[in-house]
């Protein structure tokens, strides 16, 4: 068990700073104070030049092992145990964004497998419309659309669940920002986008064909 007097640490403050962050970004910045001890330490923190790293360890090495008795030096790059901090959310973005292109490529997919398909079962209909004085361009706006509605409406669905599961993975953090409506406004509209383009072109394509030749089929 470990007493007060164990955990209080004797030496002279050769430093003090009010908001030094040493840790996540998910721990509060605090005040911290250097302390100079004479007493041997288990530790020490050495700035050395870049410009020679290899050489610089193998002269502390050298002096390590004459006053340690030979007891092997280990040592670790303070920049790399603070990436070693964040490497958790960097791992979290790096799966995120594949998630979201993957999403991506598959709901253009679908929804361009889903357009040929009601645009294919559709073609009469639309030649009939042609033959009553439609132009090409109501035509292809009135099979946009019916996508631009279903995409409006996931977007109704996805934007609270977004908004919520975001909100979430930031409360994990002390200092942390807060996403405005434009970057959801900028979704909804990224989305519609993508759906006009995957569908534009075919409903043109369809609204450009000859209907005499289309109503002769069967």
């Amino acid at each position: 068990m470990t007493s007060v007097e164990d955990s209080i640490v004797y030496g002279s403050i050769v430093g003090v700073v009010q908001d030094f962050h040493f840790a996540d970004y998910k721990s509060t910045i605090k005040p911290f104070a250097f302390v100079s001890r004479q007493s041997l330490l288990d530790y020490a923190t050495i700035k050395i030049e870049a410009d020679n790293i290899r050489n610089s360890i193998d002269k502390i090495e050298r002096s390590w092992l004459e006053i340690s008795g030979g007891i092997p030096m280990e040592y670790s790059f303070l920049d790399e145990t603070f990436n070693k901090l964040h490497l958790q959310e960097a791992k979290l973005s790096k799966i995120l964004v594949a998630l979201t292109t993957l999403s991506i490529l598959v709901a253009i997919i679908g929804m361009y497998a889903i357009a040929r398909t009601t645009i294919k079962d559709r073609l009469k209909e639309i030649a009939i419309r042609k033959v009553l004085g439609s132009t090409v361009l109501s035509v292809s706006q009135f099979i946009i659309n019916k996508f631009l509605i279903i995409v409006g409406l996931a977007n109704l669905i996805a934007i609270p669940v977004a908004i919520y599961l975001s909100q979430n993975w930031l409360n994990g953090f002390e200092y942390r920002i807060t996403p405005g409506v434009g970057i959801y406004g900028i979704a909804v509209v990224a989305t519609l986008l993508v759906a006009w383009l995957t569908v534009g072109y075919q409903s043109l394509k369809a609204s450009l064909s000859n209907p005499a030749k289309v109503l002769r089929q069967d």
